[in-house]
């Protein structure tokens, strides 16, 4: 997309996972539990496969993996609520938070608090989720051939495919084919370094460095919070409003 790097804030979310690893080990059961209580234990649970897949990059332990999802399916263990919080942060920047948790009340007290101490707010459903767009996202590394890239991620269902680095390539899908498209490449001889459902900016707000900084110190608060599983806003710096990636 010519104008701004639509993935600059999921790359910016992957790097810092990345650095932080073995702090997700509970956001990571918390989602498999809530796979499994929508979905059941079952390998045919897409989103089951998704959550075990991501306990897996951060290198949680398959015998603790297979504890959580057993311990899931126990009818008298509770589930968790997804809620989606929206509301602004300094600058007017958007701020589109994805929460997994078994009390409302501290969640929300928690979001309220951190926003506040960046001058940001909760607002209503939907003032800013029209920024943003639901689309599956999926990095492929090491690829040799764009072209025969290109040709299987058309065949596997994809809508796009842009070049991202040395040998890096990112894959949109519509959400309804984000399974089929990577469970497609991950067949081939293509190592996928990131896949998720993301919301990916719409229309960016671009920011002097110093004020982005500020901006994704907030993000970055946000996220440590142990019921916040995904922080977006639509903030990016000013620099790479001519970005083609």
């Amino acid at each position: 997309m010519a104008g701004h790097s639509k993935w600059a804030n999921v790359k910016h979310r992957k790097a810092r996972q990345d650095a932080k690893r073995s702090q997700f080990f509970d956001k990571a059961i918390k989602e498999i539990t809530a796979a499994v209580k929508k979905g059941g234990p079952g390998d045919d649970n897409p989103r089951l496969r998704q959550a075990k897949d991501k306990a897996l990059a951060i290198n949680m332990p398959r015998a603790t993996i297979e504890r959580a999802i057993h311990k899931a399916a126990d009818p008298q263990v509770s589930d968790h609520h997804e809620i989606i919080y929206e509301g602004y942060g300094p600058n007017g920047a958007a701020i589109y938070i994805e929460a997994l948790t078994d009390n409302r009340n501290r969640c929300v007290a928690e979001v309220r608090h951190v926003l506040s101490r960046y001058g940001g707010n909760l607002g209503r459903e939907g003032c800013v989720s029209h920024l943003f767009n639901r689309v599956g996202m999926i990095e492929l590394s090491g690829v040799d051939d764009a072209n025969q890239l290109l040709e299987d991620v058309m065949q596997a269902g994809a809508e796009d495919l842009q070049e991202a680095g040395e040998n890096v390539f990112y894959v949109q899908t519509q959400p309804g084919a984000f399974f089929q498209v990577k469970d497609s490449l991950a067949s081939g001889p293509y190592r996928i370094t990131y896949a998720d459902l993301i919301m990916a900016v719409v229309e960016p707000m671009f920011l002097p460095a110093d004020q982005y900084e500020r901006v994704q110190r907030l993000v970055e608060e946000l996220e440590d919070l142990s019921d916040v599983r995904a922080v977006y806003s639509n903030v990016q710096t000013a620099s790479s409003a001519d970005s083609r990636v």
